[in-house]
């Protein structure tokens, strides 16, 4: 009984580490895909996931047209992920 007592501290560590562990698992990241309207007139829309805005291209936001949009991992467009303008590849 009182190797017991002793030994208590320890195994309310290994409790709480075991349950800190448990419960702070990141989350799965959403695979999805971005894509950029390449050409408005046929609706073609070309893969551009990993590239960034100001960095890879930029959307003239004078020319009234889609620029950009996003996608989940079943190819369903995410709401209001569509950035407005006319895509321009750096």
């Amino acid at each position: 009984m009182k190797k017991l007592l002793k030994n208590m501290p320890l195994m309310a560590f290994v409790l709480a580490a075991a349950s800190a562990l448990a419960f702070n698992l990141p989350a799965e990241e959403v695979q999805g895909t971005k894509e950029a309207l390449i050409d408005p007139s046929n609706n073609e829309w070309t893969d551009i996931t990993g590239q960034m805005q100001g960095i890879h291209y930029n959307c003239d936001e004078e020319v009234e047209t889609d620029c950009t949009r996003e996608l989940d991992q079943f190819g369903e467009e995410l709401p209001d992920t569509r950035v407005e303008g006319e895509y321009q590849p750096l």
